[in-house]
């Protein structure tokens, strides 16, 4: 029975201990999740919808009721009538009114409406930058994702390379028992595999803290276990140039924005504008009351009141402060045009650079894979004739090292150009 026990916590341990398996899928929607940039962009968009209702609540009527109760006390006092005094003898008062009043403005030079169009126009905007805010998570995690693929692959390439270190170690040992070969040639067999040793300690150091970059883009504990996989790899898409620079132009949020914003400046002209128009609005009240409480809620037929009052007012001298405040919201305009304009420009030389550096790993991977191909058979090559005291050792040390980094440069190569490839779609919009 302990025996049982003892298996069953066991594979416990080992299921809590289990890493969780993900693939770029998984860790985008983890991302959207989790990371604390989308809740905080979802609730911006919620302050912004409350923006837009309370701006349109300034074009509906203000209405408002009250009850108020008057008590007053005056004391006697004297005055002189027709020559004789007069005395008026302590005297008590009450009066109690209920009333309801509704304000509305008819026409302020388009300020309400204005600001209506510029709360509509500012949702709008935190909707762009929410999709921009998903857009850079994904382009973040998928850049942190292909980094680990990268360490990984990268660490089982130096464990490879070790590999063949430890095994032409032994061989140059067996070799040096023979005669064939000197003692140098063990010390440096030997000094190769340290070096390997030491790389492989130096990856999984970079793998551990690519995972937990990837952890923390995915809004998770930066020291969760967890690994990655990619069932295939999916070689970079062909984007011409020309397509590319169409659809930033059309989609990227960034440009997005700053045309939102030089909106909303449009619509603070117009409300600026408005200053020199006059107000119109109007106020309606019905009241009751009287000296006794019931006076204000029964016989609904008498003691009421109603009025209405139509106002029209217009500004003659703000101290030029109207006309400033047009010439600032001009030149907010033209700020925006500018940053319009120079967005542009940065966006097509990032295309342009995003571009160039596409083509430049497809031909790199081309190359690497033939410069791989080459340093395998050198590597089958040198390590024959060694055995044939054809070649020195020096020559079979050298074709090691450039097999395996003929093999890092490959594994770089693919993933250095999916993470260029997933930031050129940042800039183009479309992710």
């Amino acid at each position: 029975m302990r025996k049982i026990i003892l298996i069953l916590l066991f594979g416990a341990i080992q299921l809590l201990m289990a890493q969780e398996i993900l693939d770029l899928e998984d860790c985008i929607k983890h991302a959207l999740k989790n990371n604390p940039d989308m809740a905080i962009s979802g609730k911006q968009m919620q302050i912004a919808d409350q923006g837009v209702v309370n701006s349109f609540g300034n074009l509906l009527p203000n209405v408002r009721s009250g009850f108020s109760s008057q008590f007053s006390k005056q004391g006697p006092s004297d005055y002189v009538q027709f020559g004789q005094t007069v005395t008026t003898p302590e005297s008590n008062s009450e009066y109690h009114s209920f009333g309801v009043t509704a304000n509305q403005t008819l026409f302020n030079g388009g300020s309400n409406i204005n600001n209506y169009r510029y709360a509509k126009n500012q949702k709008f905007g935190y909707i762009v930058s929410d999709n921009q805010t998903r857009q850079m998570i994904i382009t973040d995690v998928t850049d942190k994702f292909y980094t680990v693929l990268k360490s990984k692959e990268l660490l089982k390439v130096y464990k490879k390379s070790h590999n063949n270190s430890i095994e032409q170690l032994k061989k140059t040992e067996e070799m040096q028992k023979l005669g064939k070969v000197a003692l140098k040639d063990v010390l440096k067999a030997k000094v190769k595999e340290g070096g390997d040793r030491l790389n492989i300690i130096r990856q999984k150091t970079n793998l551990k803290t690519a995972i937990a970059n990837l952890n923390t883009s995915m809004g998770i504990s930066s020291d969760k276990m967890i690994d990655i996989e990619e069932k295939i790899y999916i070689p970079v898409e062909d984007i011409s140039q020309s397509t590319a620079q169409e659809y930033c132009m059309k989609n990227n949020t960034e440009l997005k924005l700053l045309e939102i914003q030089k909106k909303s400046a449009g619509f603070l002209l117009s409300s600026a504008k408005g200053a020199y128009l006059p107000d119109l609005s109007m106020s309606m009240r019905y009241g009751r009351g009287g000296p006794e409480f019931n006076r204000s809620y029964s016989e609904i037929d008498k003691w009421w009141n109603t009025s209405v009052t139509l106002s029209v007012g217009f500004s003659i001298f703000e101290g030029f402060k109207n006309r400033s405040n047009i010439q600032s919201k001009k030149i907010e305009i033209d700020i925006a045009d500018d940053q319009i304009r120079k967005k542009k420009m940065e966006i097509a030389a990032k295309v342009n650079d995003f571009i160039r550096s596409l083509e430049t790993y497809k031909q790199m991977l081309e190359i690497n894979e033939l410069n791989m191909e080459s340093a395998r058979e050198d590597l089958r090559l040198a390590q024959e004739m060694y055995r044939l005291n054809s070649v020195t050792f020096l020559e079979v040390l050298d074709a090691q090292v450039a097999f395996t980094r003929a093999e890092s440069d490959i594994i770089s190569t693919k993933y250095d150009a999916k993470i260029v490839e997933v930031q050129l779609k940042y800039v183009m919009g479309t992710l």
